[in-house]
């Protein structure tokens, strides 16, 4: 990334530039396996921000689903172990809440050097 950002600053001496940035989401390439591996993904703050903000937007049907996801997670709570786990889980996917929350705790894990 901040390679791509020298260039663009290097060519913003000619004249206006325009530079769009976007994180991989994915990438399959049995040759370079190792190098994929092991590279870091360098979304800028700016980047991250953005689309927890997006996806944190408050409305009509995040609280819908929030509500049906509570619902579901109460009645769980009240049943035998099996269908208990089975009820959170799908309360955790119903919910909106889940994907920022599950991001936060990757990225902690990932800080403090857990696999």
């Amino acid at each position: 990334m901040d390679a791509v950002l020298a260039a663009a600053a290097r060519v913003l001496q000619l004249g206006s530039v325009s530079v769009t940035t976007a994180e991989a989401r994915s990438m399959l390439d049995e040759d370079a396996r190792r190098a994929i591996d092991a590279d870091i993904d360098e979304a800028p703050m700016e980047e991250i921000e953005r689309r927890l903000r997006h996806h944190g937007r408050l409305s009509w049907n995040v609280m819908a689903l929030m509500g049906l996801g509570a619902a579901i997670a109460l009645a769980g709570l009240l049943s035998a172990p099996v269908p208990q786990a089975l009820a959170l889980a799908a309360a955790a996917i119903i919910a909106p809440a889940f994907e920022p929350f599950a991001k936060v705790t990757v990225a902690w894990s990932r800080t403090v050097g857990m696999p």
